[in-house]
């Protein structure tokens, strides 16, 4: 049996719309996600929350990318290996706003 790999649709923000406030990227997730993979094609440093703005995450320079297996912690603090469904995407500037680029998230289920 060959492995699949599934995606969502990814998700996307112009570099110029980001704020200096976190502001959501996309829709929730639908599927539990087992890999991300954050690229910021934009030409300043973004900052990315992916538990809809609890936590600012990471800090990615400009024109970098990570991709993250999505073993999370959940309220029980029992390890899961994904990262939970309905799970939201934020994303802002980190003090200098992008005049060019995108930032894009990818979430392999």
């Amino acid at each position: 049996m060959a492995i699949q790999l599934k995606t969502e649709d990814y998700r996307s923000v112009a570099g110029t719309s980001l704020t200096g406030a976190l502001a959501n990227v996309g829709a929730v997730t639908a599927s539990p996600g087992r890999v991300i993979v954050l690229f910021n094609g934009c030409n300043a440093e973004v900052i990315v929350s992916w538990d809809g703005g609890t936590t600012e995450g990471f800090l990615l320079p400009a024109s970098s990318a990570v991709a993250i297996d999505g073993p999370t912690n959940n309220d029980t603090q029992e390890v899961v290996p994904f990262l939970p469904v309905k799970s939201q995407f934020q994303a802002k500037h980190n003090g200098v706003a992008p005049t060019s680029g995108t930032l894009t998230i990818t979430v392999v289920t």
